[in-house]
């Protein structure tokens, strides 16, 4: 089984100032998209749910998260964080990663 270590900065809780409250990574095997209008993409809400995800670190931070047991295709993930007043991002951008 493949793994792939995901590398993001942390965003802050208001602007680019404190943390955010939780993570929200996901993944799946087709494009993951705001809102899918198509059977070829997926909305972020419908992709699966990776487990693990650290918790939010100060604004500028790197963070990382090493997603294991992968079987070979094609992956894409995209995250969202939350606010302690369940305020929600923007989906980041989407990475596509091919496990071998």
């Amino acid at each position: 089984a493949g793994q792939v270590t995901l590398t993001w900065t942390a965003p802050g809780d208001d602007g680019t100032k404190g943390a955010a409250s939780v993570y929200q990574i996901k993944w799946s095997e087709l494009p993951i998209v705001e809102s899918a209008d198509h059977a070829s993409k997926c909305n972020f809400w419908a992709a699966e749910n990776v487990a693990g995800e650290p918790k939010p670190q100060q604004a500028g931070r790197v963070q990382t998260l090493i997603v294991e047991d992968l079987k070979a295709g094609t992956y894409y993930f995209a995250l969202k964080t939350r606010d302690e007043l369940n305020n929600e991002s923007a989906m980041s951008n989407v990475v596509k990663v091919e496990v071998k």
